[in-house]
């Protein structure tokens, strides 16, 4: 049995001087309806690569964060749960046990696990650190979608 640490959500902003449009800034939120399209009030700016019924929700791990501060540690203080776009946190459940096909249910709600969440150069752009995505992607720590 695993809990929820934390829900997230969040309206689409930019990142300047270039004003691309991004859904990564997410905030705690006490709860949220969970449709076949995602959490309520949670924004995909790029439909393309986010959001739809294979990528609707995206859970982060505890162990990702910390394999992601180890190797940064001058982030630290900005990587906290949510920080990655997340929807989901829970300090449990990892890149290492959680797989293609698994499915959860968080109270009422039923959620499969679609595929993992493939790093873009937003993650770069949001905490102005070249190379974090791919790092993340290396190191398999990436989340995944429900």
């Amino acid at each position: 049995m695993t809990t929820v640490k934390g829900l997230f959500a969040g309206k689409i902003q930019t990142f300047e001087p270039g004003g691309e449009r991004t859904g990564i800034y997410k905030s705690l939120v006490e709860q949220a309806e969970i449709s076949p399209l995602g959490l309520s009030g949670d924004a995909h700016a790029d439909k393309r690569y986010h959001g739809g019924v294979d990528k609707a929700v995206h859970q982060f791990s505890a162990r990702a964060y910390e394999v992601i501060n180890l190797n940064f540690p001058a982030l630290n203080q900005q990587t906290l749960p949510g920080s990655f776009g997340e929807n989901l946190f829970t300090e449990s459940m990892s890149d290492l046990d959680v797989f293609i096909g698994d499915v959860y249910r968080i109270n009422d709600v039923v959620l499969q696990v679609s595929e993992p969440r493939r790093p873009c150069w937003k993650i770069n752009s949001r905490f102005n650190q070249h190379g974090l995505s791919q790092f993340v992607e290396q190191q398999c720590v990436t989340g995944w979608y429900y």
